[in-house]
């Protein structure tokens, strides 16, 4: 049966490792972790007997993937000058 389902994801004080198997493609498990009270949304999803998912963290990344972060903001405009009447 095909269908889509959202899950919200929060770790425990003993959280384990998640893992995906079966599942024909993924992307986005560098977010997940085991740091206690962390969210997450799993998106799992499965069309034409295909089954895929997807992992989106609720909070900020993980410290250890810094150099692996792109920056939220790529492009910062000037604020415009003072105006002459």
């Amino acid at each position: 049966m095909d269908g889509c389902t959202q899950l919200l994801y929060t770790n425990g004080p003993s959280a384990g490792t998640i893992t995906f198997t079966g599942f024909a493609a993924g992307y986005d498990t560098k977010e997940l972790n085991t740091i206690y009270g962390n969210k997450f949304m799993i998106e799992i999803m499965r069309l034409a007997g295909v089954s895929t998912y997807r992992v989106k963290a609720l909070q900020d990344p993980d410290p250890r993937y810094e150099d692996k972060i792109v920056p939220k903001v790529l492009w910062r405009p000037e604020p415009p000058g003072p105006t002459e009447s």
